[in-house]
């Protein structure tokens, strides 16, 4: 018993044990409750630092906690770090994350440590710890947060889609805190991905959102304008602008005027634009391009300069399209100066083909308006060959050089033109018509034929002009002595009905007359020259020369009965012109009426000393009395020819007929003296042989011959002359006819010198003769054919004045580059006076008038120099050089260095030079839209009292043109008419009334339009 008791009391002591255990266990289970749910209280009631610190006293109190009790109270501690934010919070969560892994509060854990991140805007971290939560393991009030959150951070780190696919799962759910915010991002993410029609779906649901309205409403205005809905932009703006928060105002503006701005409502868009940029200092370069184009779209173009060059400086895209704008602005402020070097910027830049094509276009066409510089204009077509713009270039250049009346250029510049409009055919008849008569007026016929049969080739266009450039072909063959081909033209000119009632048809018959007498053919020159004294309306002038002309006709037909008579007749209205009634005499006398020729040259040697035919009838006259054997009286006539007249043309002939009156006198050695004087003049020439054989006869007569040869062998003058002495004669009397002023006959003689000695020993000074008397005769394309055989022929003594002619006639002839290479040989050649000087001179001006402005600046300089070789500079040499160097200047692009000289200059508006330089600095002026200063200087020019009207003319038009540019119409036509009215042109070519008529004549039509 004693044994089952024992082990009675063991069994109840382990149960009692047990039970205790089983106590302790439940008891501290019950603690373990309390604490926990006294931790959660803490927790829900936001006491984190208590929920911490009642986790530290319950861990200490019970060492022995369960796992899962651990566990449960560590991630309200977690929890409780993450709420107060304590510096190492994630330490903290990582700590509690790798010892429980698998803990129920992962999830919260980490929402709330993304949440964390979240409210401290560090939304890439908050993004990661956000993606590590199971949405499924969250509470149910956690989950709208998370997705919110999370889409929030995506949007933020970029992660688009993810965030797009949250703000649809927010918006997928009945209304909610953040329906509003969620239908936002969303448009805002469609916006940045370019999806401006989806943003517009629900930017469009957010209109009444009290919250989002304003704040969205900036978008919804930028995606209205990006989807093309301007007319929504401005509607919607009229509503919400006001509202818009403070800090959008300014984004909203830009929109809205963009908006108005493509509409064309330029003025809505330039109060937006002055919205957005009030107080803004920090304009992008886009932003000063748009404002210049919203300033120029108003017509405010100095604004829209001063944006557009603030721009300009860009070396990119914007820039060049800056410098574009920039020019066409100056363009409407009529400153064509600054608007060239716009587009010349613009041009230089590669960015837009289209503009730059279009810029360099312009900078040409500007370039040619203010410097008549063509080379712009090549540069285009070298770079664009097949450019449309290429016929419209030329006729642009060839219409601006017809309105300076620069012919050559303008025919130039239609030639290039591949097919011919109507209006560019007629202007290139015109302008080759004109281009003759300038050829012809300069002496270069040959080169005037051409133009006229250029003109007659597009005669289509103006049959009136036609006819005329036949009727001055037929001039210019006449003036080349093809005589025969200037008929045939003449005689076809007369044969077409439609010339018969021009001004010119009486002229023709008048010339063709002309044509035929100097062919030869005197029946026919008979004639026409009849024909054209019977038109009852012929020139009185023309139709006694053509009377006159016909008794010429007569007389060299040996009619002259017939002659006689037309001279007389013409001699009684010839006033002081005594040809007719010399001629009269010449024929009466071929007739035997010697008495009536006598008659005749007695009154003209009485009544007309002055006459230039005065010696020849005094001599003819001596003649006749000799025959009629008067011989006093025939001596009486010679002594006056060898003694008392200035023109010795008669003298050599006075003196033999003195010489044979007195050998038939028997007076042998008076006869000798006269016939010695004649050899001595020029022991070459005719009269010098007839002098000879006059002395032969009269020693013969007085039986002394030997003292005839002794004469002539001291005279040098064997009977068997030399071949050079034989070249010398000829020489000589060709050289008389020309040092007497007998160029017809002089030409005729020396070419057929230069036909008998082609390389003889006055080869040299025969051509340079034929060059003075073509030259002389006004044939200067002959003229200078001649000189230029001279300098061939590289003969020291012609070389150096034939070289100066030949470079002059150059000139003259508008041959620069000719003329410029024969000034330079010139300089080389140089001897003899100022011709060094001379040369230099000529080199600038025939560099100017061939267009290579650089190199007439350089020999400007070299004149200008103190250095300068040759004759001191005379003041005029000086300001011509000046003149020619500014003018360079200005032509070749370089107006501003140009104005300081032509200022200096125009102090002396007395002077051609500066008068032209006056009018420069007006054009300047003009050209730059400075008309205040047009009107400044045409005054002070008028104010001088300059007598260079013709300047002060084209200075007015000017003027004019200026009030025009003002639309002051009123005062421009007053302007016009009063040059109209005042001014007489006085030089062939003056196109003051011309450029004032057609000035005056778009005046009328505007205001027959309006």
């Amino acid at each position: 018993m004693k044994m089952r008791i024992k082990a009675s009391s063991t069994v109840l002591a382990i149960c009692i044990l047990t039970l205790s255990g089983s106590a302790a266990k439940a008891q501290m289970a019950t603690d373990r409750n309390s604490s926990l749910r006294k931790i959660a209280e803490l927790y829900e009631n936001d006491m984190f630092a208590s929920v911490r610190e009642e986790i530290s006293r319950t861990e200490k109190l019970s060492p022995e906690l369960e796992p899962l009790t651990i566990s449960a109270m560590e991630a309200y501690g977690v929890k409780s770090a993450i709420k107060m934010g304590i510096p190492d919070m994630d330490p903290i969560v990582d700590e509690f994350l790798r010892t429980y892994p698998h803990s129920p509060e992962k999830n919260s854990i980490l929402f709330l440590q993304g949440s964390h991140y979240f409210s401290k805007g560090e939304y890439a971290r908050a993004y990661t710890l956000f993606s590590q939560v199971r949405i499924s393991r969250l509470k149910d009030n956690e989950r709208l947060d998370y997705i919110y959150r999370k889409s929030f951070c995506a949007m933020r780190v970029g992660e688009n889609t993810d965030a797009l696919s949250g703000f649809g799962k927010i918006l997928s759910l009945a209304a909610n805190e953040y329906t509003s915010r969620s239908s936002y991002y969303t448009a805002w993410l469609k916006y940045i991905e370019g999806d401006y029609a989806g943003a517009l779906t629900f930017l469009e649901q957010l209109r009444n959102d009290p919250e989002y309205s304003s704040k969205s409403g900036a978008l919804l205005l930028e995606c209205y304008f990006l989807t093309g809905q301007n007319d929504k932009v401005l509607s919607t703006s009229e509503k919400i602008f006001p509202s818009l928060p403070e800090s959008d105002r300014r984004k909203a503006a830009k929109i809205v005027s963009n908006a108005a701005y493509s509409t064309s409502d330029a003025s809505t868009a330039k109060e937006y634009l002055d919205i957005y940029k009030n107080g803004n200092t920090d304009l992008t370069m886009k932003d000063l391009y748009y404002s210049g184009a919203v300033s120029y779209s108003l017509k405010m173009y100095r604004e829209a300069v001063q944006d557009f060059s603030a721009v300009a400086e860009c070396t990119d895209s914007l820039g060049q399209s800056a410098n574009y704008q920039c020019g066409n602005s100056y363009l409407m402020l009529k400153n064509r100066m600054e608007a060239m070097k716009s587009f010349k910027r613009a041009s230089e830049l590669d960015f837009d083909a289209v503009i730059t094509e279009e810029s360099i276009f312009q900078h040409a066409k500007l370039s040619f308006d203010l410097n008549r510089d063509i080379s712009v204009f090549r540069t285009y077509l070298e770079r664009y060959p097949s450019s449309v713009k290429a016929d419209e270039v030329y006729s642009y250049i060839a219409a601006s050089y017809l309105l300076n009346n620069d012919y050559a250029r303008a025919v130039d510049a239609l030639g290039r033109i591949s097919i011919l409009s109507r209006e560019q055919g007629a202007n290139l008849q015109k302008a080759a018509f004109f281009r003759g008569l300038q050829q012809c007026a300069a002496g270069a016929y040959e080169a005037a034929l051409e133009s006229f049969a250029l003109s007659y080739r597009h005669g289509r266009y103006n049959h009136r002009l036609a006819l005329l450039s036949q009727y001055w072909n037929a001039e210019a063959l006449y003036r080349t002595g093809r005589y025969d081909e200037a008929a045939a033209d003449n005689l076809k000119l007369l044969g077409t009905p439609a010339f018969k009632s021009a001004a010119e048809y009486g002229t023709a018959m008048f010339n063709l007359g002309y044509d035929y007498f100097n062919d030869g053919k005197y029946q026919e020159a008979l004639s026409w020259f009849t024909k054209y004294t019977d038109l009852p309306p012929a020139d009185p002038q023309k139709r006694d020369e053509a009377s006159v002309r016909a008794a010429d006709c007569r007389f060299m037909l040996r009619d002259y009965e017939e002659a006689a008579k037309a001279y007389s007749e013409m001699a009684k209205v010839s006033g002081g012109d005594i040809y007719p009634a010399y001629q009269s005499a010449i024929s009466y006398g071929l007739i035997s009426r010697d008495n009536r020729k006598v008659e005749i040259l007695e009154d003209i040697c009485t009544r007309h000393r002055d006459s230039g035919l005065y010696p020849a009838a005094l001599y003819e006259l001596g003649r006749t009395y000799t025959r009629l054997q008067q011989s006093e009286k025939a001596v009486g006539c010679f002594d006056i020819l060898v003694s008392s007249l200035p023109d010795t043309s008669f003298r050599s002939k006075a003196l033999l007929e003195l010489g044979m009156l007195s050998s038939n006198d028997g007076e042998y050695d008076r006869a000798i003296s006269f016939f010695r004087q004649v050899v001595s003049a020029n022991k070459y020439s005719e009269d010098a042989q007839s002098a000879l054989s006059g002395m032969e006869s009269a020693w013969q007569m007085m039986n002394r011959p030997e003292d005839f040869l002794a004469y002539l062998e001291s005279e040098g003058l064997s009977s068997i002359k030399t071949a050079d002495e034989k070249e010398q004669m000829l020489f000589n009397s060709a050289e008389q006819l020309f040092l007497t002023g007998k160029y017809q006959t002089a030409a005729s003689r020396l070419a057929s010198f230069l036909a008998t000695y082609p390389d003889g020993i006055k080869t040299s000074q025969a051509l340079f003769y034929l060059g003075e008397t073509y030259s002389a005769l006004g044939v200067k394309e002959k003229a200078a054919s001649y000189f230029k055989k001279v300098m061939e022929r590289n003969d020291p003594s012609f070389e150096e004045l034939s070289t100066l002619y030949y470079a002059d006639i150059c000139y003259e002839l508008e041959r620069y580059q000719e003329a410029a290479a024969s000034y330079e040989s010139l300089m080389e050649l140089a001897r003899i006076g100022n011709n060094r000087q001379l040369a230099m001179a000529g080199i600038m001006k025939s560099r100017f008038g061939s267009g290579e402005y650089s190199e007439a600046v350089r020999a400007a300089d070299r004149i200008l120099s103190a250095d300068a070789p040759g004759e001191e500079l005379t003041d005029a040499m000086r300001k011509e050089s000046l003149f020619i160097k500014a003018k360079s200047l200005a032509l070749g692009g370089q107006r501003e260095e140009s104005v300081s000289l032509f200022e200096e200059l125009s102090k002396d508006p007395s002077t051609p030079e500066g008068a032209e330089s006056a009018f420069m600095l007006v054009q300047y002026d003009y050209d730059r839209g400075d008309f205040d200063g047009v009107r400044n200087r045409v005054y002070a020019l008028s104010d001088t009292g300059t007598e260079q009207n013709y300047w002060l003319a084209k200075c007015f038009i000017v003027l004019g043109d200026a009030f025009a540019e003002e639309d002051d119409m009123e005062q421009a036509e007053a302007t016009f008419k009063s040059i109209e009215e005042g001014y007489t042109s006085t030089e062939p070519g003056d196109d003051v009334l011309s450029q004032v008529r057609s000035r005056l004549e778009k005046i009328k039509k505007m205001g027959g339009k309006r």
